[in-house]
């Protein structure tokens, strides 16, 4: 385990700070977090928000940890969920955010340079991220009080919404 004094003084209060860019090392350390609450009977955690989203790859895969982690999960956007972050979001039992903060969803085929698509096109395998992009707006859909097209139309749209618009969405299901 790869914790330092501050993520471990956090965890032992319950909480994973999940902050900044969303990269395979996010995901490494949200592992590290859950594989040390499972030895304590997995307790309740918070899970802190604050990301601009990032690696579409790293982002699915802490979203379903999160999603099968045994113990209540809360989620609290502080700033900003925005892209990937968003869908990590989704993952947890409770969404809660600050009046102020804001979440932001897109196609991330307009993100090409912060996203798995620009890999997929030199190697010619934009399927891969077809699957990905598809799984992302399944994730969204399922939380959300909206239909498919609207998802799908407010990702082609670039969306920043406050919190208290994404709570009318389905997204967020408290407001501090």
């Amino acid at each position: 385990m790869h914790l330092n004094q501050e993520e471990l003084a956090l965890l032992s209060r319950g909480i994973v700070d999940l902050h900044g860019n969303v990269t395979g090392d996010t995901f490494e350390y949200v592992r590290d977090c859950l594989t040390s609450l499972a030895a304590k009977d997995y307790p309740d955690i918070t899970v802190w928000i604050t990301s601009d989203g990032g690696n579409i790859d790293a982002g699915l895969n802490i979203y379903d940890i999160l999603r099968n982690y045994p113990g209540r999960v809360t989620g609290l956007v502080i700033g900003s969920a925005r892209s990937i972050a968003l869908v990590i979001l989704q993952a947890c039992n409770e969404r809660q955010a600050h009046t102020n903060s804001t979440v932001f969803l897109h196609d991330p085929v307009y993100m090409v340079g912060h996203s798995i698509l620009a890999q997929c096109v030199r190697t010619q395998d934009t399927g891969e991220f077809d699957i990905m992009r598809q799984r992302m707006i399944d994730i969204l859909v399922a939380k959300s009080k909206l239909s498919r097209r609207e998802v799908v139309k407010m990702c082609r749209q670039k969306t920043n919404l406050y919190a208290d618009k994404a709570k009318k969405a389905g997204w967020i299901d408290t407001l501090l």
